[in-house]
């Protein structure tokens, strides 16, 4: 028999007798091959179902952080919103502040005037008083008293 017609029956053995596929197959390791594809096809389900979780787990987190900057957004607005009122209250009070310091200043310089009027007016009364006794005669008390006589 030649090489030819020997390969020719082993692969007509190889495609028709199952038993001696499996025989060959086992004599070649095919057998290991085979378990362990089916083991790696085993690890490599549990990889996708792994994937499957992170992936919906990425999709969650994604959506809570879509929602984070949402919130973050409208709490950055609010911010700035009550930053301008608080800055316009502060405008409001620094014109407020201006005024009154405004109004003090007047105050004090009606204070000092009033203070020279009386320094004045005292003087005059010391002075009007030190006449009416060189013409009447007699002190301011004494003219008083003599006015108002006791009852």
């Amino acid at each position: 028999m030649e090489l030819s017609e020997f390969k020719a029956k082993i692969f007509a053995l190889l495609k028709e007798d199952e038993e001696f596929r499996y025989a060959v197959a086992g004599m070649l390791g095919l057998n290991e091959i085979l378990r362990r594809l089916e083991k790696h096809d085993e690890r490599f389900e549990e990889i996708l179902r792994r994937l499957n979780r992170h992936e919906e787990e990425l999709v969650k987190l994604r959506e809570d952080m879509n929602k984070l900057r949402e919130d973050m957004v409208a709490g950055f607005r609010r911010h700035d919103e009550e930053i301008a009122k608080l800055r316009e209250d502060f405008n409001r009070m620094l014109r407020v502040i201006t005024r009154i310091q405004k109004e003090q200043r007047r105050i004090r310089e009606d204070q000092a005037r009033l203070v020279k009027r009386l320094d004045s007016l005292e003087s005059a009364m010391i002075s009007g008083f030190g006449e009416m006794s060189k013409f009447a005669g007699l002190t301011f008390e004494e003219f008083v008293r003599n006015s108002y006589p006791r009852a």
